[in-house]
């Protein structure tokens, strides 16, 4: 994780030096360790320090369970489950009391199907509009998510066990691409 924090901060100073070409004030761009060090301290020190604040993440923040493949991201009023970089679903939320609350939804971008239209008989399915689950802070780079409809998760999860993913894990740790 550090190398690509490092990785990132050179790419960005490389930028930023090739930007000054041209320019008639030409001091000295070198980028030096220290500089480096302070950036990485810097990408380090990005906290999320309310519920609020994940909504209004960059493009390079996301959430991901040990083991997966695949993406939870945030949008202002949306929760995005990026399955694949061709398949992804996204549920409308809200924030309720420092949780984001997400409702089912069947929002798709996706190339193919991820069995997520399934419902079972005897338990409860989740219904377009309804609550589905909410998500809290357990700190800044670890949160949770509790699924309304448990038995139809685990069903879904269940049949998903012989491929790689769980699609609707409930812990999820912060990551910078």
């Amino acid at each position: 994780m550090e190398s690509k924090i490092l990785f990132l901060s050179i790419i960005s100073l490389f930028f930023i030096s090739c930007g000054s070409k041209g320019q008639k004030d030409k001091e000295d761009k070198t980028v030096t360790a220290d500089t480096i060090l302070h950036i990485t301290k810097l990408l380090r020190e990005n906290k999320i320090t309310s519920i609020d604040s994940i909504e209004n993440e960059s493009v390079l923040d996301g959430w991901t369970d040990e083991g997966s493949f695949w993406l939870l991201t945030f949008k202002p009023n949306k929760v995005v489950y990026e399955f694949t970089p061709s398949c992804s679903y996204w549920f409308p939320s809200k924030i309720i009391n420092n949780e984001i609350v997400f409702c089912w939804s069947l929002n798709e971008d996706c190339s193919y199907e991820r069995g997520l239209r399934k419902t079972f008989n005897n338990i409860d399915n989740p219904q377009i509009d309804e609550p589905f689950g909410r998500v809290r802070m357990v700190n800044d780079s670890i949160i949770e998510v509790e699924y309304y409809f448990n038995d139809w998760v685990r069903k879904i999860n269940k049949q998903e066990e012989e491929s790689i993913d769980t699609l609707f894990p409930r812990r999820f740790k912060r990551i910078r691409l």
